[in-house]
């Protein structure tokens, strides 16, 4: 655990601020998405199964 964020600390100094700013757009964008997908009731979900 601690490696892996040794290792993101690494990658947010050594790559350039737009990648970083892009890389955290998508994660909160996932993030929004899984929140809403969450408080959704069963009976709310359009599945397929």
């Amino acid at each position: 655990m601690v490696v892996g964020l040794v290792g993101c600390l690494v990658l947010v100094f050594a790559l350039p601020l737009s990648s970083v700013l892009a890389g955290a757009l998508v994660l909160a964008i996932g993030a929004a998405f899984y929140l809403l997908r969450a408080a959704q009731t069963p009976a709310d979900r359009v599945d397929n199964q």
